[in-house]
């Protein structure tokens, strides 16, 4: 699936239970920055592991495309192409 429709798969659960539940705070490292996802939870209906595990995968997917330090990434890849050479385009 892609990550993108993953994320917005996440969304809902933080919009229901955003009347109920307890604040909580998920941070994370990634693309050279730190992230950190607010929402009120039901700490028993809300797997916080899952959801900080799938905020990594998506955003490592997106690192792994668009960074410009990695040399194993697509961007870097597709700057080391000549202008004329024709690329499929990432699902991204």
């Amino acid at each position: 699936m892609n990550p993108l429709v993953n994320f917005f798969l996440i969304i809902p659960m933080f919009f229901a239970s955003f009347l109920f539940g307890q604040e909580e705070t998920l941070s994370f490292s990634s693309m050279g920055t730190i992230w950190s996802v607010h929402f009120k939870a039901n700490n028993k209906s809300i797997d916080k592991n899952h959801i900080l595990s799938k905020l990594l995968q998506i955003s490592s997917n997106y690192d792994e495309t668009f960074s410009d330090w990695s040399k194993e990434s697509e961007l870097r890849k597709l700057e080391k192409l000549d202008l004329k050479t024709m690329v499929k385009p990432s699902p991204l």
